[in-house]
């Protein structure tokens, strides 16, 4: 996040009024999924201060160093299961099939 932060800060600093920009990023209200980081991008694309290939480098970069993190946003433990661990064991093991009543009748979650 460090890094994204710094990349951030160094494309405001080009924005004309790069302090009043700051004042006015103190004062923003964020609700999900509108955020600070998607406040400071859209700006930065619609000040033409960044690319939208630098924008994919920047995003393609931010998860690659981040690849994991999405396993943090979930909230439950059958979520966690059933979204993440699941499809990585059929990464690892493709004969693994999802249980469900056809297979064993008693099933039930």
């Amino acid at each position: 996040m460090e890094t994204l932060k710094a990349q951030l800060d160094d494309l405001i600093s080009r924005l004309e009024n790069a302090n009043d920009f700051r004042l006015q990023l103190d004062d923003l209200v964020s609700v999900m999924p509108f955020n600070r980081y998607e406040f400071v991008i859209a700006t930065l694309l619609s000040r033409q201060k960044l690319t939208y290939g630098e924008y994919m480098e920047m995003r393609n970069a931010y998860i690659d160093r981040n690849l994991y993190l999405s396993i943090f946003e979930i909230s439950s433990p059958r979520g966690f299961g059933d979204t993440w661990a699941f499809g990585h064991l059929l990464e690892v093991e493709s004969d693994l099939k999802r249980p469900n009543k056809k297979i064993d009748p008693a099933y039930s979650g």
